[in-house]
């Protein structure tokens, strides 16, 4: 159940850390500058596009080279680290259990960015590591979009309660993660 105390606590992360879009002239032209591109999102009609600064970007590019492992491997990695049992994982945040036999099964399987949130969910992961399973696959929470800025409150504060945060995104007009 949402309390007023909750609400407050969710409302003051999202005035610290929701960002409101720059002019456009800037924010495409940071894009042809190497810079890792990290999430896109449209605000008020305003094509709203988010980087990681130079020097993060080249530690990105350079952990990308030197990691061999596929996505489906990483995400593996993730659940032995925690020592969960898949099936617990499905149960946790209701995922068919389909998906993570083509996780082992299909190397160059990506599954979409709800169904990594939703693992995140149940590996019960923090804000970094979750950033880091959602980069892997090419995902990411960008700033400028409430909706993600509302999952990454979930994330920083380490609360992995599906049913409470699916309650949250609706408080807010956003479909759950079903």
């Amino acid at each position: 159940m949402l309390t007023k105390k909750f609400l407050k606590q969710i409302e003051s992360y999202l005035r610290k850390n929701l960002k409101k879009p720059n002019n456009k002239k800037s924010l495409f032209k940071t894009v042809y500058n190497g810079l890792v591109f990290r999430g896109a999102a449209i605000t008020n009609g305003h094509v709203c596009i988010d980087y990681y600064s130079r020097d993060e970007s080249k530690k990105i590019l350079e952990r990308w080279k030197q990691e061999k492992k596929t996505f489906p491997q990483h995400l593996l990695n993730f659940i032995a680290e925690r020592g969960i049992n898949e099936v617990d994982i499905c149960k946790k945040v209701h995922l068919d259990r389909r998906i993570l036999s083509k996780l082992r099964n299909k190397h160059d399987y990506r599954p979409r960015k709800q169904t990594v949130i939703k693992i995140a969910l149940a590996l019960e992961l923090n804000l970094d590591e979750t950033k880091i399973l959602l980069r892997r696959g090419h995902y990411t929470f960008s700033k400028f979009n409430k909706n993600e800025v509302l999952l990454s409150f979930f994330f920083e504060n380490q609360i992995y309660d599906l049913t409470l945060l699916n309650e949250v995104l609706n408080h807010y007009g956003f479909k759950p993660l079903n």
